[in-house]
């Protein structure tokens, strides 16, 4: 689902433009909580059905990703070389269209970066509707580098008198750079919503092999006594600089499930999977492309997209 991602004081590409692991506000988010769209009144909770419809669109997404890639890729970049460039922008714009004939879902984000010698700041706000219902928040997400081949990531995020979201929701990450390209991490997840509180603990194993950035992740999702557990797997190609690449990524598990409004949150298997393309075409400016699938038991399965235009200077 869920956020994408390169730190400043590191190659790493544990951030970018809204990677896995990081936006928690939109779809494309694998450490997030999955929200659930609403049951589709012809089959109560269950999505049903619907196989052919939902191999036509998988299709489909894969065609336009596909495409995507060749436009922004197919010519050659001499202008996008390093991300030397202090100040970096960007505003997107995400969607989520479900079988049933659901309501579509909508995230509306703008960010403002600058970057220093040992660390780089992130200020984002977001507009947000699920359920019918719009959440706003803001958030301010950190990395910064710490002893010999090693970062952090901190990020806190706020929203005002939320219906679908958490209050507060506070992320943490630790890198710790070994051996030859290899990277493992640990973090955690804290999500204060009105009525329950979630914590999510995670370790990460990733690799560099060439331009390649390989990455495996595995979540745990305490909720009610019980246990729910999430893995996601990532592999990302780098082109003429770190702020040029595609990637594909997955998720599968059991995890926490935001249900409808409240809100109402529940443990169930969901399976998640994404690719993504992001392309600077001058040294200041750059758009980048998503294109995700969503599925979990006894809701309604969607396909999602998303734009973006960047900016650095």
């Amino acid at each position: 689902m869920a956020r994408d991602e390169h730190p400043p004081s590191s190659p790493s590409p544990a951030r970018g433009e809204g990677t896995v692991a990081a936006p928690f506000t939109g779809a494309s988010s694998d450490a997030g909580i999955k929200p659930a769209p609403t049951p589709s009144p012809s089959t109560g909770e269950g999505s049903g059905g619907g196989g052919c419809e939902r191999l036509r669109l998988m299709k489909g997404g894969v065609a336009a990703a596909g495409f995507a890639v060749s436009i922004l890729f197919g010519a050659d970049s001499t202008l996008a070389r390093e991300s030397e460039f202090p100040w970096k922008s960007s505003a997107r714009y995400e969607f989520q269209r479900f079988e049933k004939d659901q309501a579509d879902w909508h995230v509306f984000t703008g960010s403002l970066e600058r970057k220093f010698a040992p660390a780089s700041l992130i200020l984002e706000g977001f507009r947000v509707s699920r359920f019918g219902k719009w959440d706003e928040g803001v958030a301010l997400d950190s990395y910064f580098g710490l002893w010999s081949r090693a970062y952090g990531n901190l990020r806190v995020q706020g929203v005002f008198d939320p219906d679908v979201m958490p209050t507060a929701d506070v992320y943490a990450e630790l890198f710790q750079g070994f051996g030859g390209g290899w990277e493992v991490s640990a973090s955690y997840r804290n999500m204060m919503f009105k009525e329950s509180v979630v914590n999510m603990p995670g370790i990460s194993l990733g690799r560099y092999l060439g331009n390649w950035y390989l990455r495996g992740r595995a979540f745990a999702n305490p909720s009610h006594g019980e246990i729910g557990y999430r893995g996601a797997g990532s592999a990302r190609y780098f082109f003429e600089s770190g702020d040029d690449f595609v990637e594909i990524g997955g998720a599968l598990g059991r995890q926490v499930i935001v249900l409808g409004p409240g809100p109402r949150l529940d443990l169930r298997y969901a399976t998640d999977i994404l690719a993504r393309a992001q392309r600077y075409f001058s040294r200041h400016l750059g758009v980048s492309l998503l294109v995700s699938f969503n599925d979990a038991e006894r809701t309604p399965w969607g396909v999602g997209a998303s734009v973006g235009v960047l900016g650095r200077w």
